[in-house]
Protein backbone atom coordinates (compact mmCIF):
# COMPACT_ATOMS: atom_id res chain seq x y z
CA UNK A 1 0.00 0.00 0.00
CA UNK A 2 1.74 3.56 -1.01
CA UNK A 3 2.84 5.58 1.85
CA UNK A 4 -0.18 8.33 1.61
CA UNK A 5 -2.48 6.02 2.70
CA UNK A 6 -1.89 5.92 6.56
CA UNK A 7 -3.51 8.45 6.80
CA UNK A 8 -6.85 7.19 6.96
CA UNK A 9 -8.93 4.06 6.25
CA UNK A 10 -10.16 2.16 3.28
CA UNK A 11 -13.12 4.19 3.00
CA UNK A 12 -12.23 7.96 1.85
CA UNK A 13 -15.50 8.78 2.62
CA UNK A 14 -15.82 8.41 5.94
CA UNK A 15 -12.45 10.25 6.34
CA UNK A 16 -11.70 14.12 7.11
CA UNK A 17 -7.83 15.50 7.67
CA UNK A 18 -7.76 18.41 9.97
CA UNK A 19 -5.19 20.36 8.68
CA UNK A 20 -4.96 23.79 11.16
CA UNK A 21 -2.70 26.27 12.50
CA UNK A 22 -3.72 25.45 16.30
CA UNK A 23 -5.73 27.05 18.91
CA UNK A 24 -9.05 27.13 16.34
CA UNK A 25 -11.52 24.93 17.93
CA UNK A 26 -10.00 21.73 15.80
CA UNK A 27 -9.80 19.33 18.70
CA UNK A 28 -13.32 20.09 19.14
CA UNK A 29 -14.21 19.53 15.42
CA UNK A 30 -12.21 16.29 15.46
CA UNK A 31 -13.95 14.72 18.30
CA UNK A 32 -17.23 15.38 17.36
CA UNK A 33 -16.56 14.33 13.77
CA UNK A 34 -15.65 10.94 15.83
CA UNK A 35 -18.89 10.92 17.57
CA UNK A 36 -20.56 10.43 13.98
CA UNK A 37 -18.19 7.79 12.89
CA UNK A 38 -15.75 9.97 10.61
CA UNK A 39 -12.13 8.49 10.87
CA UNK A 40 -10.04 11.88 11.39
CA UNK A 41 -6.49 12.91 11.19
CA UNK A 42 -5.45 16.13 12.75
CA UNK A 43 -1.86 17.89 12.00
CA UNK A 44 -0.77 21.11 12.25
CA UNK A 45 2.63 21.31 9.95
CA UNK A 46 3.96 19.28 7.48
CA UNK A 47 6.82 21.61 6.08
CA UNK A 48 10.98 20.58 6.83
CA UNK A 49 11.21 24.12 7.72
CA UNK A 50 8.72 23.61 10.88
CA UNK A 51 10.17 20.29 11.99
CA UNK A 52 14.08 21.47 12.54
CA UNK A 53 12.09 24.53 14.45
CA UNK A 54 11.44 21.89 16.62
CA UNK A 55 14.12 19.95 16.71
CA UNK A 56 16.00 23.10 17.56
CA UNK A 57 13.77 24.04 20.07
CA UNK A 58 14.15 20.84 21.83
CA UNK A 59 17.82 20.65 22.03
CA UNK A 60 17.32 24.83 23.85
CA UNK A 61 14.32 24.20 25.76
CA UNK A 62 14.54 25.12 29.57
CA UNK A 63 12.12 22.39 30.38
CA UNK A 64 14.10 19.73 29.43
CA UNK A 65 12.61 16.18 29.57
CA UNK A 66 9.52 17.33 30.42
CA UNK A 67 8.28 18.30 26.60
CA UNK A 68 10.29 15.42 25.24
CA UNK A 69 7.27 14.16 24.05
CA UNK A 70 5.36 16.93 22.98
CA UNK A 71 8.68 17.60 20.64
CA UNK A 72 9.33 13.73 19.33
CA UNK A 73 5.07 13.70 18.19
CA UNK A 74 5.54 17.07 16.70
CA UNK A 75 8.24 15.46 14.69
CA UNK A 76 6.55 12.14 13.70
CA UNK A 77 3.44 13.84 13.10
CA UNK A 78 5.22 16.46 10.41
CA UNK A 79 6.91 13.87 8.91
CA UNK A 80 4.27 11.48 8.64
CA UNK A 81 2.04 14.13 7.03
CA UNK A 82 4.71 15.70 4.96
CA UNK A 83 5.58 12.27 3.69
CA UNK A 84 2.03 11.54 2.40
CA UNK A 85 0.65 15.05 1.35
CA UNK A 86 3.02 15.71 -0.66
CA UNK A 87 1.54 13.17 -3.19
CA UNK A 88 -0.51 15.85 -4.63
CA UNK A 89 -3.09 13.34 -6.13
CA UNK A 90 -3.89 11.99 -3.00
CA UNK A 91 -4.30 14.68 -1.44
CA UNK A 92 -6.35 16.27 -3.78
CA UNK A 93 -8.93 13.34 -2.77
CA UNK A 94 -9.11 14.25 0.73
CA UNK A 95 -11.85 16.35 2.48
CA UNK A 96 -9.99 18.46 4.04
CA UNK A 97 -10.83 21.01 7.01
CA UNK A 98 -9.11 24.17 8.16
CA UNK A 99 -9.51 27.24 9.80
CA UNK A 100 -8.83 30.73 10.88
CA UNK A 101 -9.23 32.61 13.68
CA UNK A 102 -8.55 36.51 14.60
CA UNK A 103 -4.76 36.96 14.98
CA UNK A 104 -4.41 38.73 18.44
CA UNK A 105 -6.51 36.19 19.96
CA UNK A 106 -5.31 33.08 18.35
CA UNK A 107 -1.45 33.81 18.77
CA UNK A 108 -2.05 34.83 22.42
CA UNK A 109 -3.72 31.34 23.03
CA UNK A 110 -1.03 29.35 21.15
CA UNK A 111 1.82 31.40 23.56
CA UNK A 112 -0.63 29.87 26.51
CA UNK A 113 0.03 26.86 25.25
CA UNK A 114 3.88 26.75 25.00
CA UNK A 115 3.63 28.59 28.77
CA UNK A 116 6.08 26.17 30.22
CA UNK A 117 8.74 27.53 28.28
CA UNK A 118 7.99 31.42 29.47
CA UNK A 119 7.49 29.68 32.87
CA UNK A 120 11.88 28.65 33.01
CA UNK A 121 12.46 31.96 30.90
CA UNK A 122 11.15 33.60 33.74
CA UNK A 123 12.41 31.33 36.63
CA UNK A 124 16.07 31.88 35.17
CA UNK A 125 15.03 35.71 34.99
CA UNK A 126 14.59 35.31 38.98
CA UNK A 127 10.85 36.76 38.14
CA UNK A 128 8.06 35.77 39.51
CA UNK A 129 5.76 33.87 37.36
CA UNK A 130 2.50 36.24 37.51
CA UNK A 131 -0.16 37.89 35.33
CA UNK A 132 1.96 40.73 35.26
CA UNK A 133 5.07 39.42 34.22
CA UNK A 134 3.70 37.20 31.53
CA UNK A 135 2.21 40.24 29.89
CA UNK A 136 5.36 41.74 30.29
CA UNK A 137 7.70 38.27 28.82
CA UNK A 138 4.73 38.77 25.76
CA UNK A 139 5.27 42.84 25.30
CA UNK A 140 9.30 42.16 24.95
CA UNK A 141 8.12 39.37 22.48
CA UNK A 142 6.21 41.80 20.37
CA UNK A 143 9.17 44.75 20.62
CA UNK A 144 11.59 41.47 19.56
CA UNK A 145 9.37 40.19 16.52
CA UNK A 146 8.53 43.71 15.16
CA UNK A 147 12.54 45.01 15.31
CA UNK A 148 12.48 42.37 12.30
CA UNK A 149 9.32 40.94 11.07
CA UNK A 150 10.81 39.21 8.09
CA UNK A 151 12.66 36.61 9.61
CA UNK A 152 12.13 33.26 8.29
CA UNK A 153 11.71 30.10 9.47
CA UNK A 154 15.07 29.49 9.10
CA UNK A 155 15.89 32.49 10.45
CA UNK A 156 14.50 32.16 13.42
CA UNK A 157 15.89 28.01 14.12
CA UNK A 158 19.54 29.75 13.33
CA UNK A 159 19.01 32.41 16.13
CA UNK A 160 17.09 29.82 18.86
CA UNK A 161 19.19 29.95 22.44
CA UNK A 162 18.42 28.52 25.63
CA UNK A 163 18.58 32.03 26.49
CA UNK A 164 16.25 33.94 23.94
CA UNK A 165 14.39 30.82 23.65
CA UNK A 166 10.93 32.47 24.71
CA UNK A 167 11.28 35.03 22.55
CA UNK A 168 12.32 33.66 19.73
CA UNK A 169 9.21 31.29 20.15
CA UNK A 170 6.94 34.56 20.46
CA UNK A 171 8.30 35.19 17.36
CA UNK A 172 7.49 31.65 15.74
CA UNK A 173 4.04 31.89 17.31
CA UNK A 174 3.30 35.24 15.15
CA UNK A 175 5.00 34.09 12.27
CA UNK A 176 3.35 30.77 12.24
CA UNK A 177 -0.32 32.76 11.76
CA UNK A 178 0.81 35.51 9.25
CA UNK A 179 2.39 32.45 7.27
CA UNK A 180 0.85 28.83 7.98
CA UNK A 181 -1.72 29.46 4.94
CA UNK A 182 0.85 30.23 2.31
CA UNK A 183 4.03 27.67 3.71
CA UNK A 184 2.38 24.85 5.31
CA UNK A 185 -1.38 24.82 3.74
CA UNK A 186 -0.38 25.67 0.16
CA UNK A 187 2.20 23.40 -0.60
CA UNK A 188 0.09 20.60 -0.55
CA UNK A 189 -3.88 22.28 -1.11
CA UNK A 190 -2.63 24.80 -3.51
CA UNK A 191 -6.34 26.03 -3.79
CA UNK A 192 -6.47 29.99 -4.26
CA UNK A 193 -8.06 30.76 -1.00
CA UNK A 194 -7.96 34.50 -2.33
CA UNK A 195 -9.99 34.38 -4.89
CA UNK A 196 -13.20 32.84 -3.43
CA UNK A 197 -15.73 33.91 -1.50
CA UNK A 198 -16.58 33.67 2.12
CA UNK A 199 -20.26 32.92 2.70
CA UNK A 200 -21.85 32.75 6.69
CA UNK A 201 -18.46 32.07 8.58
CA UNK A 202 -16.92 29.44 6.20
CA UNK A 203 -15.64 29.04 2.52
CA UNK A 204 -15.16 26.28 0.57
CA UNK A 205 -12.24 26.28 -2.14
CA UNK A 206 -11.65 22.72 -3.97
CA UNK A 207 -11.74 19.73 -1.30
CA UNK A 208 -10.94 22.53 1.47
CA UNK A 209 -13.76 23.73 3.66
CA UNK A 210 -12.54 26.88 5.88
CA UNK A 211 -14.50 27.62 8.74
CA UNK A 212 -13.97 30.95 10.90
CA UNK A 213 -13.45 29.91 14.83
CA UNK A 214 -15.50 32.76 15.75
CA UNK A 215 -18.13 31.86 13.77
CA UNK A 216 -17.47 27.85 14.70
CA UNK A 217 -20.57 27.24 17.24
CA UNK A 218 -23.50 28.33 14.49
CA UNK A 219 -22.42 28.46 11.07
CA UNK A 220 -19.15 26.36 11.16
CA UNK A 221 -21.40 23.55 12.62
CA UNK A 222 -23.52 23.34 9.91
CA UNK A 223 -21.25 23.75 7.50
CA UNK A 224 -19.21 21.21 8.92
CA UNK A 225 -21.97 18.76 9.07
CA UNK A 226 -22.96 19.36 5.30
CA UNK A 227 -19.30 18.92 4.15
CA UNK A 228 -18.87 15.59 5.82
CA UNK A 229 -22.65 14.53 5.04
CA UNK A 230 -23.40 14.05 8.50
CA UNK A 231 -26.35 16.38 9.47
CA UNK A 232 -26.48 14.91 13.09
CA UNK A 233 -23.41 16.48 13.80
CA UNK A 234 -23.17 18.29 16.81
CA UNK A 235 -19.62 20.54 18.08
CA UNK A 236 -18.70 19.57 21.13
CA UNK A 237 -16.16 22.15 23.86
CA UNK A 238 -12.58 20.73 23.38
CA UNK A 239 -9.07 22.18 24.88
CA UNK A 240 -10.26 25.42 25.80
CA UNK A 241 -7.68 27.80 27.42
CA UNK A 242 -9.75 29.50 30.35
CA UNK A 243 -10.56 25.78 31.54
CA UNK A 244 -6.72 24.78 31.43
CA UNK A 245 -4.69 24.79 35.03
CA UNK A 246 -3.87 28.18 33.57
CA UNK A 247 -7.05 29.53 32.79
CA UNK A 248 -6.47 32.30 35.59
CA UNK A 249 -3.52 33.55 34.21
CA UNK A 250 -4.99 33.75 31.04
CA UNK A 251 -8.07 35.57 31.68
CA UNK A 252 -6.13 37.91 33.63
CA UNK A 253 -3.46 38.98 31.01
CA UNK A 254 -6.51 39.16 28.18
CA UNK A 255 -8.52 41.30 30.66
CA UNK A 256 -5.59 43.89 30.40
CA UNK A 257 -2.95 43.55 27.91
CA UNK A 258 -2.58 45.80 25.23
CA UNK A 259 -0.17 45.92 22.05
CA UNK A 260 1.16 48.96 19.86
CA UNK A 261 -0.77 49.83 17.17
CA UNK A 262 1.90 48.93 14.47
CA UNK A 263 1.86 45.42 15.27
CA UNK A 264 -1.80 44.81 15.97
CA UNK A 265 -2.12 46.65 12.00
CA UNK A 266 0.61 44.20 11.17
CA UNK A 267 -1.74 41.66 11.95
CA UNK A 268 -4.73 43.11 11.21
CA UNK A 269 -3.29 44.21 7.61
CA UNK A 270 -2.65 40.54 6.17
CA UNK A 271 -4.57 39.26 2.90
CA UNK A 272 -5.88 36.11 4.75
CA UNK A 273 -7.28 38.30 7.84
CA UNK A 274 -8.69 41.09 5.00
CA UNK A 275 -9.98 38.17 3.06
CA UNK A 276 -12.01 36.57 5.84
CA UNK A 277 -12.91 39.80 8.41
CA UNK A 278 -14.54 42.58 7.46
CA UNK A 279 -13.21 45.97 7.71
CA UNK A 280 -15.67 46.88 10.75
CA UNK A 281 -14.24 43.48 12.46
CA UNK A 282 -10.79 44.39 11.61
CA UNK A 283 -11.60 47.97 12.86
CA UNK A 284 -13.00 46.12 16.18
CA UNK A 285 -9.53 44.18 16.62
CA UNK A 286 -7.75 47.39 16.47
CA UNK A 287 -9.83 49.02 19.19
CA UNK A 288 -9.86 45.37 21.16
CA UNK A 289 -5.81 45.32 21.55
CA UNK A 290 -4.14 48.68 20.88
CA UNK A 291 -3.41 50.69 23.92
Amino acid sequence: MPAPFFLHRSDLDDFNLIYTMGKVGSSAVKRSLEKVNIYCRHYHWATAGTEAFFDRMEQVSPTGSSQWNFYVQNRLNIRRARSALQDHEYASLIKVITAIRAPVDQILSHFFQGLPIIEAALERRKLEFNADNISRNIRDGVEFYMAKSDRTIADLTRELTEDNCDRIMFCWFVRNYVHWFDEEFRPFFPVDILAGKVNSGFQVAGNVLIFRFEDLPIHGERAIAAYSKRPGLKLTRENIGTQKNYGDLYRDVLATIKFPAGFVDHLCSGPYVRHFYSDAEREAMRSRWIG
